[in-house]
Order: structure tokens, then sequence, then C-alpha cells
């Protein structure tokens, strides 16, 4: 029996309040099911935690990427900036200083 087809949840043990308290007995059996319920929930606790990792590093992969993407953008709208259409005469007469 896996995890997924028999969620711990649904134990008749897992739902009274009454195991949980610090006076509670359990039966040697209740016990077993008990910690099998507690490691199957500590593999899916598990799962989830390398699955968000993953994720975060993929995030911060895309992010990366992002960043680039930006930078060429801007190096690119540079290149293609109307002022370089200009005459680099009239560029040159627009911004050198004039003496008086």
């Amino acid at each position: 029996m896996s995890f997924s087809d028999n969620p711990p949840y649904s134990s008749p043990l897992f739902q009274p309040l009454e195991a949980w308290k610090s006076d509670y007995s359990l039966s040697e059996t209740s016990q077993q099911e008990l910690i099998h319920i507690r490691d199957e929930l500590q593999k899916t606790l598990d799962q989830h935690n390398r699955e968000i990792s993953r994720l975060y590093d993929t995030i911060e992969s895309l992010v990366e990427q992002r960043r680039n993407y930006e930078l060429r953008m801007a190096k690119l709208s540079a290149a293609v900036a109307p002022y370089k259409k200009l005459p680099q005469e009239l560029l040159s007469k627009i911004f050198t200083p004039r003496r008086s």
C-alpha cells in the first residue's frame, strides 16, 4: 500500500484528538500504524521540500536569464536609437561646446 493510495488522514487513528494527548495509551498495532503514517508524511514532506528547492533553483535561473535579456535589450535599443540616424557632423555641432 503506497501513501498516495491511502492518505494517512483517512485512518481512524488520525482523527481522534485523544491519540495526541500525553496520557492517552495506544495499542501496539495502533502505535505501529501511527508510526507508518508519520513516516509516510515525512516522505511526502521531503518530496515537497525537494520540489520547492528545485523550483527555487529554476526561478533563480529564470531571473538571471531575464537580467541578461534586459541588458541585451538595453544595448540593442541604444544601438538603434534615433540619434544614430543623424549625420556625425550635425551631432558634433550639437554636442561640441562653443568658445566665447
